[in-house]
């Protein structure tokens, strides 16, 4: 069952099954410094807008946001 990280948001996927859940980006750290500082910086980017103190370090790996939280193409 995945929870949905975003403050305030009570989504779960047992509850919400036409939501979709992303996990919060990892840092990639065996690739080029190119590569790596992007996705330092979009990691970064995604937990400032989720903004929540308490999401540091690994701790995040089990962390999702649903779709709720993104803007839609259609």
């Amino acid at each position: 069952m995945n929870f949905c990280a975003v403050l305030d948001c009570s989504n779960r996927s047992n509850t919400e099954k036409d939501k979709g859940y992303c996990r919060i980006p990892a840092i990639v750290s065996r690739s080029k410094p190119k590569k790596q500082a992007l996705s330092v910086e979009r990691r970064a980017t995604w937990l400032a807008r989720i903004r929540r103190e308490d999401l540091v370090g690994d701790a995040t790996e089990f962390y999702r946001v649903c779709g709720d939280h993104f803007i839609s193409g259609t």
